[in-house]
């Protein structure tokens, strides 16, 4: 049996690695120092999440923070820049903040394509460009090389470059635009030749498709600046969302109207969902051309080369038209297109409070 004296001094040795089990990780814990398991590593949520990146945090994005998104502040929202345009693998959509980006799929091409730069401008916008109707596989389609209708705005004629306003403009028939084209074949002496806007439905079929050595791809979100009533608005007057050294580059001559250099003329494909809830109204302000369906259905027609021209789609006025009701939850198709040097102007205004993000195929 042993005595009073070596079981104390027993007990007390048995307390020193007790202790240190304690007093060891609160230590390394006030040095900053973690300890964890393997399992700890491996589970998300864990202690030390993987981390493969180059950065001395302990997450595994590419910022300089801890908390996992995609921006570089230490909170957990995305706190992106407002009113401009960001690479697209430098951002993941929070289903939480639906209204603040949409994805757009950009398409860079040459001068050389017989829509681009082309030598008459001719003056739009048009109407009747494409079909009512969109694609069975979400595109717009070719319907007329002059249109039915040009809008006209008495105060925004050959030249424009505040804009005109499709509220309150007249619609004047190109009929007799495409009649003097057939007349000036037969007697180019007697008649000016008026140049139309489009090569035809074959060209066309480029601009939202991507095409080897016609077109390169871009994408990128574009995100959207939320407004004290609510609304949201994206507004360039210098859009060049495609960098210079991006897509084809900077060709020679794409210059703008101060002589700066800049990556002009590509089309511009968004998809998006929303809920309709009533009362909403979309607003687009740009050139050059411009068609939004909403349900399979052409709901603003802006087509045509022109200067910066605005449009409105006010939902309760259009809902029949459209096939909409309250409360469902519809498709919006955006196509958009810059194809002259000297300026880029897109702007959005919208009081729909949440966009779905489509990936466009």
């Amino acid at each position: 049996m042993m005595s009073s004296v070596q079981t104390e001094n027993q007990r007390v040795k048995g307390l020193w690695p007790m202790a240190l089990g304690i007093m060891v990780p609160v230590l390394l814990m006030s040095l900053g120092i973690a300890c964890s398991s393997s399992s700890d590593r491996e589970k998300p949520g864990g202690i030390i999440p993987s981390d493969s990146d180059a950065d001395t945090d302990s997450d595994a994005d590419s910022d300089a923070d801890s908390d996992g998104d995609s921006d570089a502040d230490g909170d957990s929202g995305s706190n992106l820049p407002p009113n401009t345009w960001i690479e697209y693998d430098k951002y993941t959509p929070d289903p939480n903040n639906c209204g603040e980006v949409i994805l757009a799929v950009f398409r860079d091409f040459k001068a050389e394509h017989p829509d681009f730069q082309r030598v008459n401008l001719g003056w739009g916008p048009l109407q009747g460009v494409v079909d009512e109707q969109l694609g069975s596989d979400d595109k717009p389609r070719f319907n007329s090389t002059w249109g039915v209708n040009q809008v006209v705005d008495s105060g925004c004629q050959e030249t424009c470059p505040t804009g005109g306003d499709l509220d309150g403009a007249n619609l004047v028939s190109t009929q007799g635009w495409e009649e003097n084209w057939y007349n000036s074949a037969q007697n180019e002496e007697q008649y000016d030749i008026p140049v139309p806007m489009y090569d035809g439905s074959s060209s066309f079929s480029d601009w939202y498709n991507t095409v080897d050595d016609v077109n390169k791809e871009v994408r990128k979100w574009l995100t959207l600046e939320k407004q004290s009533d609510g609304s949201y608005v994206f507004d360039s007057n210098s859009f060049f969302p495609i960098g210079d050294e991006e897509g084809w580059g900077v060709e020679s001559g794409q210059r703008d109207e101060d002589g700066e250099s800049h990556n002009f003329l590509f089309t511009t494909e968004v998809h998006l969902e929303f809920t309709y809830a009533g009362g909403e109204r979309f607003t687009f302000r740009g050139d050059d051309d411009l068609w939004i369906f909403v349900n399979d259905h052409l709901a603003l027609d802006l087509g045509g080369m022109h200067w910066p021209f605005e449009g409105t789609i006010d939902f309760d006025k259009k809902a029949k038209t459209l096939e909409i009701e309250k409360g469902g939850t519809y498709k919006m198709d955006i196509f958009h297109a810059e194809r002259h040097t000297e300026a880029s102007n897109f702007r959005i205004e919208t009081d729909i409070n949440c966009f779905v993000v489509v990936e466009v195929e």
